[in-house]
C-alpha cells in the first residue's frame, strides 16, 4: 500500500502567533515494513510508524510525501495523527484520522479529504493505493 500525505486544510493554530508547525505520523495496528521513495538510503526500514516533514508557520500545510507499506491486509487499522511541533517540550497532538482498511476496495486508488477527529477544525488529504503484488 502506498500512502501519500498530500496536505492539511484549515488546521487549528496552536502557537501564540495563531499558526502551527504541523507534521503527520502514520501508523498501522500491526508492524509493517515502511519504505519511503524519498529516503536516500538503500536499507529497508522496519518501523511501526513514520512521519512527514514539519511545515513551519502554517494552518494549510502541503507535504506531498509518499510512504510504502508492505504486507498490509484488509483487517488493519490505519491512523494518521497530526502534531504541532514544539521547539521545547512535547509536540502537541492536533487530531487524527483513523481508517479501517477493510472498508476500501484494494483494486482502486482512493483520494480522501477527511475531517481531523478530536480537533476543533481541519481536514487531511490522503491518497491510498493498494498493490496486488
Amino acid at each position: 500500500m502506498v500512502v501519500e500525505v498530500v496536505r492539511g486544510k484549515g488546521l487549528k493554530g496552536m502557537d501564540v502567533s495563531g499558526h502551527a508547525d504541523p507534521f503527520v505520523v502514520l501508523s498501522c495496528d500491526r508492524s509493517f515494513e515502511w519504505d519511503s521513495p524519498h529516503d536516500t538510503s538503500t536499507d529497508v526500514h522496519r518501523l511501526h510508524s513514520v512521519r512527514t516533514n514539519t511545515k513551519k508557520r502554517t494552518k494549510n500545510p502541503r507535504w506531498d510525501q509518499q510512504f510504502e507499506l508492505h504486507g498490509v491486509h484488509n483487517r488493519a487499522t490505519f491512523t494518521a495523527t497530526v502534531f504541532d511541533w514544539d521547539r521545547t517540550g512535547d509536540d502537541d497532538p492536533m487530531g487524527r484520522v483513523q481508517l479501517s482498511l477493510g472498508d476500501f476496495d484494494f483494486a482502486q486508488e482512493h483520494d480522501l479529504l477527511l475531517k481531523v477527529e478530536d480537533a476543533e477544525r481541519g481536514e487531511l488529504n490522503l491518497r491510498l493505493l493498494f498493490s496486488t503484488m
